[in-house]
């Protein structure tokens, strides 16, 4: 085709749409509300299509699930949904519907409050997934006042879409990426302005999916590949990558391109006035999956109704939307019923071919997966890993298993139908018995004493049983041995869940194990498995030790063994109570190697080791890690690396600083002059934010002979000198005045920062210049021969100077020093 023959063509194009719009402003508008009666069932079509069981990972996201007792619309528990919690709580409302939808959320309590409704969702991260939320307007009198519909979705405290809802049922699908654990999606009313609340009816919510996919390959659904050297136009069928026209003439198989100036192409489904168009394109698709067709929608015309888009995928009519002025991401949930599908793009009869049409942007497909590791059984949920560990000893009677309880994971559900028990290694045979207690439950459970398995089962014919249900009774499980003579050793137990109404992918968990040791030895004491540790440098560790004797009368006692580098080379090591309780707030990073000993009356012992890694620490992340740390062990703790600007810049200069130094006498606040000494005032900052103080003494606070307003000294009546406080210095964790963080920062000298009164705060240091570090000191008046001496003063208190006077006098250089006023904390305020 020459480009000759497409201007002319386009000239024609243009004679016929200003026709047609002629024609069109004589019609009745009303006829723009007009469908054909079977098209009207049609569009109910995309309600009907339900997701596959077990892959939608939003629990009750219909809102079925109500409490029947409730009498109101308005639920202060809905299954699966939370609202925000503060003042005052807002109640979730789900309206009550007279057809086949039965109750949704209306986003809309109360004309007071914005509502948010919100559900974590177990996510995998880096995972896409498809997020889809049917939306209308609530329909209300003709005479009633204006209704606000407009909502936001959240994904993870992100806006990930804003929609206003219309006459028509309609689907926003937005693609989301998972992140680790949990993901919050949250969907939040937008009310008029002034008034947050709206008008107390707000927009209707169904259907809410989240489902995991996989992209299909849709050719050119951006429209971003045109013929030749491309631009916004009108293109033939067989000129136009993937996409075809429907009709025989020439004017009815083109394709109209739009730029919006940028050099972002769209469809715009509107050739001619004269003319209905359909765009296709066929796609590769299996026979009986379910996948989510997505698309940009917005407006070629002033109004939305001339602007209608229907789509057909396959033999079936989805659905229809309408283009508004702002582009907007909607979608559909389809199934193939073909190995190759036609999805069909159509502009509506008679009044849509106005030559403003609808445009289409961003043309995406996504096929349905079922949720990867979806059922998931903890039998531990108090220590890493999914598995437990129990004992059994001989004479003492059946033994507790899951002691510490269990926890089950269902993405995409809430229900469970069945729980199997194996034991895998039964050495004395049938005389090994498994059991659950199920009183008042409603659960049916047997076991089979020949194979070892214990199955418990929910008859559906009774009621839905939930998975807090199987939590509940899985938490009750025994082991017994009625051996004449019973054999030791360790005997390991399996434990799954299913879900049978997940039809595609596992409806079973994977096996979560019990290791359980029989003790026939009533001489030994035996102690429980101990898992390893990872925790955070700072952080403090607590495991009780959990040990058993067979005889009843016994008492144990406990000790430690230690090795590893975390705990070689100083005096913080674990320690354990009489109890069997293990603390320790570890002060260097490594691991070490705990091996726990328990030893009877007897003289018997047992012995059980377990490793904890301790992360390295991370300086300046404003966490408070050295709280917990013992003083001696924050010397140097930094190194050197931070040596003349000390940390990286993390206040803002411009701002106010202030710092509240907690002490066992009272509070001391001080004003930080971050605009004038800013490398001081960061490193002051990000050591109180890292915890390097809390905990440290005045290690130094001393007197001197008074001087009067000439500088001499001051002798009482008896011709004795007259002492005064001189200055409080704190800072140092070894509380010598030879301690530090590890570092030294660069001085901050400022000639109009003198010690020209009481209460001025400035850095300790060595004579050296440059050798500032944690240490810090406050005065008790004014001191002015340190004016020569070239110290960084940083702040100046503002109050609390008098309990500067309640400080402990103490010299560190003293062969017995008194004891320090402690600081609980510095902590620091920004405006």
């Amino acid at each position: 085709m020459s480009r000759q023959f497409l201007r002319n063509l386009c000239r024609k194009i243009n004679k016929l749409r200003t026709g047609q719009m002629k024609r069109l402003r004589k019609r009745n508008p009303e006829r723009n509300l007009d469908f054909a009666p079977l098209e009207r069932r049609q569009l109910l079509a995309v309600i009907d299509v339900p997701l596959t069981a077990g892959t939608n990972m939003v629990v009750n996201g219909g809102f079925e699930d109500v409490d029947s007792t409730v009498t109101t619309n308005f639920y202060d528990e809905v299954r699966g949904w939370s609202t925000p919690r503060g003042i005052p709580v807002v109640p979730i409302n789900i309206l009550e519907l007279a057809n086949d939808r039965q109750h949704v959320l209306d986003l809309d309590s109360t004309p007071d409050v914005a509502d948010r409704v919100f559900q974590d969702i177990a996510t995998e991260e880096g995972e896409s997934y498809i997020l889809a939320v049917d939306f209308r307007e609530r329909p209300v009198d003709e005479n009633a006042a204006a209704v606000t519909n407009t909502f936001e979705i959240y994904w993870n405290e992100l806006l990930v879409g804003t929609y206003q809802g219309t006459e028509q049922w309609q689907t926003a699908t937005i693609v989301v990426e998972g992140t680790a654990d949990l993901t919050r999606l949250e969907f939040r009313e937008v009310g008029e302005s002034g008034n947050p609340g709206g008008d107390g009816r707000g927009a209707l919510i169904d259907n809410v999916r989240v489902v995991s996919v996989s992209e299909m390959a849709i050719a050119n659904g951006d429209f971003q590949t045109i013929p030749g050297d491309g631009g916004a136009g009108f293109y033939h069928t067989r000129e136009f990558t993937a996409w075809g026209a429907m009709g025989t003439d020439v004017i009815n198989r083109l394709i109209q391109i739009d730029d919006d100036g940028t050099g972002n192409y769209s469809l715009n489904l509107d050739t001619t006035a004269s003319q209905v168009d359909r765009i296709w394109q066929d796609i590769t698709t299996t026979s009986g999956a379910q996948y989510f067709l997505r698309f940009d929608l917005t407006s070629a015309g002033p109004n939305a109704d001339l602007n209608e888009l229907r789509i057909r995928f396959g033999n079936q009519w989805v659905g229809t939307f309408f283009g508004q002025s702002d582009t907007r991401s909607f979608g559909v949930l389809v199934e193939a019923d073909s190995d190759l599908s036609r999805l069909v793009f159509r502009e509506v009869d008679g009044v849509g071919n106005n030559g403003y049409g609808p445009i289409i942007d961003n043309v995406q497909m996504f096929q349905v997966s079922a949720v990867t590791g979806d059922l998931v059984i903890d039998l531990d949920p108090t220590s890493t890993g999914n598995d437990a560990t129990a004992l059994f000893v001989e004479n003492l009677g059946e033994a507790d298993l899951l002691s510490n309880g269990v926890s089950i994971s269902h993405a995409s559900g809430a229900g469970l139908t069945s729980a199997t028990v194996t034991i895998t290694n039964r050495a004395d045979g049938n005389n090994e018995i498994l059991a659950v207690d199920v009183t008042g439950s409603g659960m049916i459970t047997s076991f089979d004493d020949t194979a070892g398995v214990l199955t418990i089962s929910a008859p559906v014919d009774v009621r839905d049983f939930t998975v807090a249900d199987f939590e509940a009774i899985l938490a009750t499980l025994t082991y017994d041995n009625v051996a004449a003579q019973v054999t030791g050793g360790n005997r390991t137990i399996t434990v799954t869940v299913t879900d049978s109404s997940i039809t595609e992918g596992s409806n079973t968990s994977d096996p979560a194990t019990i290791d359980v040791e029989v003790d026939i030895d009533n001489n030994i004491p035996t102690i429980f498995q101990i898992q390893d540790q990872e925790i955070d440098f700072g952080e403090a560790l607590e495991i009780t030790v959990t040990a058993r004797d067979s005889d009843a009368g016994s008492s144990l006692t406990y000790s430690l063994k230690l090795s590893g580098d975390a705990v070689t080379g100083t005096d913080n090591v674990p320690v354990i109570s009489e109890d069997g309780v293990i603390t320790w707030t570890p002060s260097t990073s490594g691991e070490a190697d705990i091996t726990v000993v328990v030893t009877d009356d007897r003289g018997e012992s047992a012995e059980e080791t377990f490793k904890v890694s301790v992360a390295d620490f991370a300086p300046f992340q404003g966490n408070r890690a050295l709280t917990n740390v013992t003083p001696e062990d924050r010397d140097g703790i930094y190194g050197d690396s931070f040596n003349g600007d000390g940390p990286p810049m993390t206040i803002d200069s411009s701002r106010a600083y202030t710092a509240t130094i907690s002490t066992e006498v009272g509070d001391i606040v001080v004003n930080l002059f971050a605009d004038r000494t800013p490398l001081s005032v960061n490193n002051f900052v990000n050591l109180a934010e890292d915890g390097f103080y809390d905990g440290l003494g005045f290690h130094r606070v001393v007197e001197t002979q008074a001087r009067d307003e000439n500088g001499n000294l001051v002798f009482d009546g008896d011709g004795n000198p007259v002492f005064e406080r001189f200055v409080a210095q704190a800072g140092d964790p070894t509380g010598t005045s030879s301690g530090g963080p590890g570092y030294r920062i660069n001085d901050e000298i400022l000639s109009d920062l003198l010690f020209d009164g009481p209460g001025v705060l400035a850095w300790a240091k060595t004579s050296l210049p440059n050798t500032n570090g944690s240490q810090f000191f406050i005065t008790y008046d004014a001191t002015q021969f340190q004016n020569d001496e070239n110290f960084t003063i940083f702040g100046e208190v503002t109050s609390g100077l008098a309990n500067l006077d309640l400080l402990n006098l103490r010299d560190p250089n003293d062969a017995v020093p008194a004891s320090a006023t402690i600081i609980n904390s510095i902590t620091i305020d920004v405006v």
